[in-house]
């Protein structure tokens, strides 16, 4: 049993060998980057409770992003992406026209953002910063919306 285990081994080393003596590594850095940071000193001046919507769109300019919430609130979004990207392509080719390709890469940075939240009589309610992905995907109302619409 210990021989055939050990010509199993010395079989897929070589297997082994011989695929990385075919195959292509190549090392890829990649950095995106899109948009400029909103920054602190323009949501500063935004007071939830007084602000207007089109006073917000004033003071931030043209949002990333706008959706609709329930009961005609909104939430307005505000973008940027910082991502690199590091990683390690592998390919082994198999035949002249097929060459399977297994790429793995670690994303460090994502999509951050502001987002301002406005009730349905278009008044802020809240501010939030974040990751918009997370932001959005939370798609939860913030509570003085949710109070206005009680009352």
């Amino acid at each position: 049993m210990d021989r055939l285990k050990s010509l199993f081994v010395a079989a897929a080393a070589a297997a082994a060998t011989a695929t990385l003596l075919s195959s292509c590594i190549a090392f890829v850095f990649v950095h995106d980057r899109a948009g400029e940071p909103l920054a602190e000193e323009r949501t500063a001046e935004l007071e939830p409770g007084v602000t207007s919507l089109a006073h917000a769109l004033e003071v931030c300019g043209a949002p990333t992003d706008v959706w609709e919430l329930p009961g005609g609130a909104c939430a307005v979004a505000y973008g940027w992406l910082d991502d690199r990207k590091d990683g390690v392509n592998f390919q082994v080719p198999l035949d002249s026209d097929f060459t399977p390709n297994l790429e793995l890469e670690q994303g460090r940075a994502r999509l951050h953002g502001v987002v301002l939240f406005f009730d349905a009589s278009g008044v802020l309610v809240d501010v939030r910063r974040g990751f918009l992905k997370a932001l959005r995907g939370e798609s939860v109302r913030p509570a003085a919306i949710d109070d206005d619409s009680a009352s």
